[in-house]
């Protein structure tokens, strides 16, 4: 793996970190369960039920955001050394600038999607407590 993939995949983890915290912070302030006694019953109700479905989409669309750009520069170093690169796809015809080019939207999608999923459910989650009372 080279040293540019490698700092994709600590952007992508840096943001996943955060974006899963932030999720599950604000959902938890959004959807409280203050009169439940038991902690465990708390992650099956509203809140930690939409909080893992939150979660997974925000997951699986970060990832794939950064996958597809990754696997075409993948490709496209394969073909530029020469090795072997088993089938031969549609992606091979593009020029090592429209990987560039995918990998920085790749970047930039998962980056705001991150924002969004930081920012999003914490305020939603402060205008709630804002309204609670204790």
């Amino acid at each position: 793996m080279t040293g540019f993939l490698a700092a994709l995949q600590f952007l992508t983890m840096g943001v996943l970190c955060f974006g899963l915290s932030g999720i599950a912070v604000g959902l938890g302030a959004r959807f409280p369960d203050v009169k439940e006694s038991d902690a465990s019953r708390i992650a099956a109700g509203v809140g930690g039920t939409l909080n893992l479905v939150a979660s997974l989409g925000f997951l699986a669309l970060t990832v794939g955001l950064m996958a597809l750009p990754c696997h075409f520069y993948s490709i496209a170093q394969a073909v530029r050394t020469g090795s072997d690169v088993g089938v031969v796809t549609a992606s091979m015809s593009l020029s090592q600038e429209m990987f560039y080019l995918w990998l920085a939207g790749g970047a930039v999608a998962t980056l705001l999607l991150g924002a969004a999923a930081v920012v999003v459910p914490m305020r939603m989650g402060v205008k709630s407590l804002e309204r609670l009372e204790f």
